[in-house]
């Protein structure tokens, strides 16, 4: 059975024909509908962010998973994207979001972070808090100076010389906005209430 589906190529689309078992495109047709509430033009979406998987696991792409936590949508992008996408959701009236690699290596590949970090200091400025955490002792490993646009590097070198689990954490007063990010996972939120 053919099927026509639209595949993203850059920024051409091109259309092209594919043959799926009846019962794949019928699996396929109704995880779109409970994912997208629709068939029409959703159906492209789901196709390229299943080709993106692919290639993450298959070739090693640069692809993420990011997560809007307040709707429960998933994105799978280009990890080249990720900078675009957060722009739009950072908009939102209360962000939540996670973010993971995507594919076989259990970290982001090599710009990712900075352009997560960029898209946050573009929106917000820069936190007022910038520091490294120990993961497992909740504690300040070290305070952070420096340029944004050296923090990954940062993270790396102190990941690599401190021997334990560490985050880079960001906050925000204006809006109330945390910023938790790993080699392996970021976290951005709106804080609702004051710490105590």
């Amino acid at each position: 059975m053919g099927v026509q589906l639209l595949c993203w190529a850059s920024k051409m689309v091109v259309k092209t024909s594919i043959r799926l078992d009846e019962d794949v495109l019928r699996m396929f047709q109704s995880s779109v509908i409970e994912e997208f509430g629709k068939l029409k033009g959703a159906q492209n979406e789901a196709f390229r962010e299943a080709v993106l998987l692919w290639l993450a696991y298959k070739r090693g792409e640069p692809v993420v998973v990011l997560a809007d936590d307040r709707s429960g949508r998933l994105m799978i992008v280009r990890a080249s994207e990720v900078g675009g996408r957060l722009e739009a959701l950072l908009s939102k009236r209360n962000p939540s979001l996670s973010i993971k690699p995507a594919g076989s290596l259990p970290y982001f590949h090599a710009g990712v972070i900075s352009d997560v970090i960029k898209a946050l200091v573009g929106k917000f400025g820069v936190p007022e808090e910038a520091e490294f955490r120990d993961l497992d002792r909740n504690v300040v490993v070290e305070k952070i100076s420096g340029a944004p646009d050296s923090w990954e590097e940062s993270l790396k070198a102190v990941q690599d010389g401190y021997g334990g689990r560490v985050e880079l954490h960001l906050s925000w007063s204006k809006p109330r906005l945390r910023a938790s990010i790993r080699p392996n996972y970021i976290s951005i939120k709106k804080v609702m209430f004051p710490a105590f």
